[in-house]
């Protein structure tokens, strides 16, 4: 199976996927290519250790692509 991609995107941490969630409505055909599926975090699960800064810069584009208030209400 072919498939034509005007871009891919290697990678489906935070910098990818917002990548890809700021192209969506560009009308590009995107690929995100990662080695692991995603794993789902539920309310119940205990926080976990890692942590990433976002500065407001990052909080403006996560807000712009819809994503801002789903990371508030997931923790």
């Amino acid at each position: 199976m072919n498939k034509h991609y005007d871009m891919i995107i290697v990678g489906g941490g935070m910098v990818g996927l917002t990548l890809a969630c700021a192209l969506s409505k560009t009308g590009l055909q995107i690929a995100v290519v990662e080695a692991h599926a995603p794993q789902d975090i539920s309310s119940k699960d205990e926080y976990g250790l890692r942590v990433s800064a976002i500065s407001r810069a990052s909080q403006q584009v996560f807000t712009h692509i819809g994503a801002w208030q789903h990371m508030l209400a997931r923790r």
